[in-house]
């Protein structure tokens, strides 16, 4: 592990300037650049928040940021595991011709998820909370940061998974689309997770570890009292799939060269 880290900063200016290529590569030709990481995420919630609005009559100053608190965050960890499953392949030109570390490109995508999706996407979130709720934005916003943190940690192990498990079997991809396609309507994103509760189903999002990340951050977003119960089993399942994530690495850097 302290190989690991060392790797990651002796090749920090070579990831910046993937993540600055990566970037670039994504909003060239575009008259609104980047300008559309904050447009895109305000425009799915609009859509998804009128809809249901409409059919569950909902507030729209609380049901808007609600919506926006989830989604933002889920796709964060979407496009981190999507780019991780295809980072090494994507790579292979850099891998077999030159001396350069693995462990730079799951952070390379995820590093450009975190910027496209999470950073832009929670700037697009609080352009709307100012004009909608101004009142969540208490001092309890200020957890957002350990949460980013957090995120960031589980999308860096979940991409790092992702990238072996691709590389061993070229069918990981869309099993892995699927997985979420399922996860994310078991997962409190789109509406409030005590509906499971009013219908005796409570374990559905207690035995899903996506639940505890989206909560933190929901919390955080909404200006609300972090739950510590919340907050500890998060860290717990970071700190695990990150292990888990390490252990697969070191079992397999040696022979992914020769799987590509």
């Amino acid at each position: 592990m302290i190989t690991y880290f060392k790797n990651i900063f002796q090749n920090r200016n070579l990831i910046l300037s993937f993540v600055r290529q990566d970037l670039r590569a994504r909003y060239r030709r575009s008259v609104l650049g980047m300008l559309w990481a904050i447009l895109t995420p305000l425009g799915m919630t609009v859509i998804i928040a009128s809809v249901y609005s409409l059919l569950w009559k909902s507030d729209i100053h609380y049901f808007v940021p609600y919506l926006f608190s989830g989604l933002t965050p889920w796709s964060f960890l979407l496009a981190s595991c999507d780019a991780g499953a295809m980072s090494y392949i994507a790579a292979e030109g850099y891998i077999k011709q030159l001396p350069i570390k693995l462990e730079i490109f799951p952070l390379r995508v995820v590093s450009t998820a975190f910027i496209n999706n999470l950073m832009f996407g929670l700037l697009a979130y609080y352009i709307v909370v100012i004009f909608l709720a101004p009142e969540m934005i208490t001092l309890w916003t200020l957890m957002v940061l350990p949460a980013m943190l957090l995120f960031f940690v589980l999308a860096v192990s979940l991409a790092t998974l992702a990238a072996t498990a691709q590389v061993y079997t070229r069918d990981y991809a869309p099993m892995q689309s699927l997985v979420f396609q399922a996860l994310f309507y078991v997962t409190p994103i789109l509406y409030d997770y005590t509906m499971f509760d009013q219908m005796g189903y409570a374990f559905i999002y207690e035995i899903n570890p996506i639940f505890y990340f989206i909560q933190i951050m929901r919390d955080a977003l909404m200006g609300r009292a972090p739950n510590g119960q919340y907050w500890m089993i998060a860290v717990l399942i970071a700190t695990v799939v990150f292990l888990l994530s390490q252990y697969v690495f070191n079992k397999t850097k040696k022979k992914i060269v020769f799987r590509l």
